[in-house]
């Protein structure tokens, strides 16, 4: 039993991993940050976030993740986020920039 649970932390390299342990998958976790960045991006009327913004949303809504960078590296990879400059990122599935790419073409 104590190996099958040891086994359960290790990461692909050997390492032990505690944000293994139960909870929201990493997955459900990325949607909840993208969720709350759409949102944020309507209030503020804004569609760019620098990474320092990101990580201090997914602290308010208490993001269960390991590594807030990783998150975003996720949901850059996958096209909801695109990297803009340093450190910074722009969420192309936020209504507002939806309109403001609509307005620049009428």
């Amino acid at each position: 039993m104590k190996e099958s649970l040891f086994d359960k932390y290790l990461d692909e390299h050997g390492v032990v991993d505690f944000g293994r342990s139960g909870g929201m998958s990493q997955e459900k976790e990325s949607k909840r940050l993208l969720f709350v960045l759409n949102k944020q991006s309507e209030l503020d009327q804004k569609d760019y976030f620098s990474l320092s913004e990101i990580s201090s949303l997914a602290d308010r809504i208490g993001l269960r993740v390991p590594d807030v960078e990783r998150v975003v590296d996720t949901l850059n990879t996958a096209g909801y986020l695109i990297k803009k400059g340093s450190r910074t990122y722009q969420v192309l599935s936020s209504s507002y920039s939806r309109s403001q790419t609509s307005r620049s073409r009428g």
